[in-house]
């Protein structure tokens, strides 16, 4: 009977808790690329890919490669 119940909750955990680590990141990210945008001057496309910066990816466990090439 406890497997059943396990096999019910342990998903809903990992689902809360990968839920909660992305609204942290977003409360985290998301006033810091306003501020650098306000105070740097930063265009619009900036704004966008400090948003998706390789250490906020990482935060959701994404791997992020780059281009070099502007």
């Amino acid at each position: 009977m406890a497997t059943r119940t396990n096999s019910r909750v342990l998903p809903a955990l990992r689902l809360t808790l990968a839920a909660s680590t992305a609204y942290v990141a977003l409360l985290v990210a998301l006033p810091l690329a306003a501020l650098g945008w306000v105070v740097l001057g930063m265009r619009a496309e900036d704004f966008a890919d400090a948003l998706l910066a390789p250490a906020v990816l990482h935060s959701f466990g994404v791997t992020f490669f780059a281009s070099a090439a502007a």
